[in-house]
């Protein structure tokens, strides 16, 4: 066999010698860890509001109690049981509402499993299987309504602020003024008003929690309720029901927001018969 023809096959190991198979074993890293699994163990997949996550960042005790669920004899409209999250009263959840409903989103998931890494990143085993998936969404109550509250304050006093953008703007404000031009005076309040009335954006995570809530309450709800339940910039609130609700387009529906299929518990969409529907 000529030189150009050796170089133009492929390699094998006796191209390596002993030493080169040596090397080339060396060279493959094998965990030493012994990967271990347990499909015994059931669990849930539950999602949390980002602030409860938060919370729950601060904690590093091992053992410590983050919450307890509570199962009722009372089952609701698809016979499953009525369940409630309670936080603890504890320093690090002290600002945090406390009270929150716990509701199935999918009874029986498939090939979903909770795996434990090593240090590099690497799965080495699996220690559960995903039985359930759930949301955990507050309550409406005085303590969630508090937080709102607090929140919206902030984010207006990091948002509102007054500058004077020139020289020329100031002069020509205070001619109308001296002036009492009626049309000027006008067009100023009106802009001053429209201002006051803007509504502030609530972080994505929370307005969809306070979605989630009102198709709990209610299936169907038209924009203009949900505006006035929400308090939120119309672009801004579309945008948010667009990701996780559906909009009828005809039939005795018509013109009304719905949860998207896969939303509802167990992903199973229910007949609306023929109505046109936009994923708005």
């Amino acid at each position: 066999m000529s030189d150009d023809e050796r170089d133009r096959r492929p390699l094998d190991d006796d191209d390596f010698g002993r030493e080169g198979k040596r090397a080339k074993l060396e060279e493959v890293e094998i965990p030493k860890e012994d990967v271990k699994v347990d499909l015994s163990t059931g669990v849930w997949l539950v999602k949390v509001p980002k602030f409860v996550a938060e919370d729950w960042s601060k904690v590093h005790q091992p053992g410590t109690e983050l919450g307890i669920v509570r199962l009722y004899q009372t089952k609701d409209r698809n016979q499953l049981p009525i369940m409630t999250f309670h936080l603890p009263e504890t320093e690090w959840a002290r600002d945090t509402p406390k009270d929150y409903d716990l509701k199935f989103t999918n009874t029986a998931p498939q090939n979903e499993f909770v795996f434990t890494e090593n240090a590099k990143g690497h799965a080495v085993g699996i220690t559960g299987v995903v039985q359930h998936e759930a949301n955990v969404t507050p309550k409406l109550n005085d303590a969630y309504r508090k937080m709102m509250q607090k929140r919206k304050e902030k984010l207006a006093s990091q948002s509102r602020t007054v500058r004077v953008l020139n020289e020329k703007a100031g002069r020509l404000s205070q001619f109308l003024h001296q002036k009492g031009n009626e049309a000027g005076v006008g067009m100023i309040q009106r802009k001053v008003v429209a201002q006051h009335e803007k509504k502030d954006r609530l972080p994505e995570d929370v307005l969809m929690d306070m979605l989630f809530n009102k198709f709990r309450e209610t299936q169907y709800w038209n924009f203009k309720d949900l505006s006035d339940q929400t308090q939120q910039p119309a672009v801004y609130l579309r945008e948010v029901l667009g990701k996780i609700a559906v909009l009828h387009k005809r039939g005795p529906y018509s013109n009304f927001y719905e949860l998207k299929p896969e939303l509802k518990l167990g992903g199973e969409k229910e007949d609306d018969g023929d109505d046109d529907i936009d994923e708005d």
